[in-house]
């Protein structure tokens, strides 16, 4: 478990506060969107803590220098990996980017744009899907394009229906010497059998 402290006043940065330049990646690490001057005048301190003991450790201060823009072509700095999630929970498929100008960003799903959906929210950070349906399994790519180049990564997401068996009846009531069958109906993805 770990996280970044900001200046000697020690503000903990948190992942994705609303209206926050600086926060966490899914991998851990230190995203500042839109870099000002004052953030010079910071420092930052990445802090550990032990899962069990509880034990705590920081790095060394960092300081960020800051300079004029330059024009450059787009960058990924957080892209996702190949992943399973099951039905009904969320992931978020990190796609960070920078370049100057910023890069517009654009995300494909099987080769077709993203389709209008409330489940989909486009962020700083990448794309968070919510609610995922076993449809939502398939090729992600983020493509991000400005007026000096474009830049392009592709990710597989897989959704996956947990394991449920279901016996049928629960409860039946035979005399003896008679037949009777029990049914097992099992449901999930990827395929499972019954043995």
């Amino acid at each position: 478990m770990g996280g970044w402290m900001q200046g000697e006043g020690e503000t903990e940065l948190k992942t994705r506060q609303s209206g926050n330049r600086l926060f966490l990646t899914s991998f851990g690490a230190l995203y500042i969107a839109d870099v000002q001057k004052e953030d010079a005048l910071s420092t930052y301190r990445c802090i550990t803590k032990h899962k069990y003991s509880g034990e705590t450790r920081q790095s060394n201060g960092a300081r960020l220098s800051v300079m004029d823009p330059t024009e450059s072509t787009p960058s990924i700095l957080d892209s996702f990996r190949p992943g399973e999630v099951q039905v009904g929970r969320s992931v978020e498929l990190p796609c960070m980017a920078s370049g100057y100008p910023n890069p517009t960003v654009r995300w494909l799903k099987d080769g077709r744009p993203l389709p209008a959906d409330a489940r989909w929210t486009r962020r700083l950070t990448g794309l968070t899907v919510s609610d995922l349906r076993l449809e939502d399994s398939g090729n992600y790519v983020c493509e991000l394009t400005n007026s000096f180049g474009s830049k392009e990564v592709t990710g597989h997401l897989s959704v996956i229906d947990p394991l449920r068996v279901t016996l049928s009846p629960k409860n039946l009531k035979a005399g003896i010497s008679s037949t009777l069958f029990f049914t097992c109906a099992v449901q999930g993805s990827p395929e499972f059998s019954v043995s």
